[in-house]
């Protein structure tokens, strides 16, 4: 996940500066235990905010959003080499 993690930008950074109190750096050493609990985290935040139902997202709402999907472009990859080992089996 760590690749993914680069591909932040620095207004994301800043909400997880923001919120968690790590920056860019920080969040780049965690371990992938804890990248997966940040990431986690982020869901939260952007869950918090679609429960408000205000569309569209507010900017904390919205940049959470925008975390979440690169993130989580690292589970997509696990999932799709998962079904491609399945398919070779």
């Amino acid at each position: 996940m760590t690749e993914e993690v680069k591909k932040l930008n620095s207004k994301q950074f800043d909400l997880i500066k923001n919120e968690f109190g790590l920056d860019r750096e920080e969040v780049l050493s965690l371990d992938m235990s804890d990248l997966e609990d940040l990431y986690d985290k982020i869901c939260d935040i952007e869950v918090e905010e679609a429960e408000k139902n205000v569309y569209p997202l507010n900017e904390r709402g919205e940049i959470a959003a925008d975390i979440v999907t690169i993130l989580g472009d690292y589970y997509r990859k696990q999932v799709e080499d998962f079904e491609d080992d399945d398919e070779e089996e």
